[in-house]
């Protein structure tokens, strides 16, 4: 377990207004990374050149973006299967609020890592993936698979992008074991991990599981309260889950 930090003031430039709520998203149906702005990183430039093998090459034919948005945009189109560009969305905001309780944390790594980890799930045939995620997954070998094309498909994009070669290779190994891999590579890996198990504690991620898995909401409910002891590697998320479960049980009334 990593122990959590105190946050102090929490980065800005969340897709969302909230970084437990995914539901403007899911609406939206768009991430607005643009909004993210400067220095989401290790103080790198908007457009995102200090990632680059030309770092110092600024562009001038394109407004200003950060390297997460660049990635995010070639992300999308692998992300219209399982709910996943919400998901990305939702995941990226709590991987934002997880790296302010952990400095040592490095967001070049933690923020592509997140918002690619399921990219691979675009090469797995929809009627095969219910068996392969969720209450009654079975399918071990389809969720393998949905890791390894991950990493070829992030492989892909981020070389695309001339993104770092030392940040490639880590990204690319939490992608590797994101699902079937338990335990954390490095805390880089543990935020990952968490933060794409903290969005199922969001209001629209409970949602669309009690419709995926035909389950009532209390079921739900009390499936992620049962998970909260084996899931989480780090104290910052399973603090803000049991926050996030009591807001749930409250406005359903439970």
């Amino acid at each position: 377990m990593f122990p959590a930090r105190d946050p102090g003031t929490a980065q800005g430039g969340c897709f969302c207004s909230s970084g437990i709520d995914a539901e403007k998203s899911i609406k939206n149906r768009i991430c607005p990374l643009v909004a993210v702005g400067r220095g989401v990183g290790k103080g790198e430039p908007a457009d995102g050149s200090s990632f680059r093998k030309d770092r110092g090459k600024t562009r001038t034919d394109e407004p200003m973006k950060t390297i997460y948005h660049e990635i995010y945009e070639k992300t999308r189109p692998y992300l219209d299967t399982r709910n996943n560009e919400a998901h990305a969305c939702g995941s990226y905001n709590l991987s934002r609020r997880l790296l302010t309780h952990y400095p040592e944390a490095d967001p070049d790594v933690v923020l592509p890592a997140i918002l690619l980890h399921d990219v691979g799930w675009k090469s797995v045939p929809v009627e095969k993936q219910l068996d392969a995620f969720g209450p009654t997954a079975h399918d071990r070998e389809t969720l393998r698979i949905h890791e390894v094309e991950g990493v070829r498909i992030a492989g892909e994009i981020l070389k695309s992008l001339r993104y770092g070669e030392k940040e490639t290779g880590e990204i690319l190994a939490i992608i590797d074991g994101h699902d079937s891999r338990h335990d954390a590579l490095s805390v880089n890996d543990a935020l990952v991990k968490d933060a794409d198990r903290l969005w199922r504690y969001t209001a629209a991620a409970v949602d669309i599981d009690c419709v995926r898995f035909g389950r009532t909401r209390d079921v739900q409910l009390d499936d992620l309260e049962s998970k909260m002891g084996i899931w989480f590697l780090t104290s910052a998320a399973g603090d803000i889950a049991r926050e996030a479960l009591g807001e749930l049980r409250g406005k359903g009334g439970g």
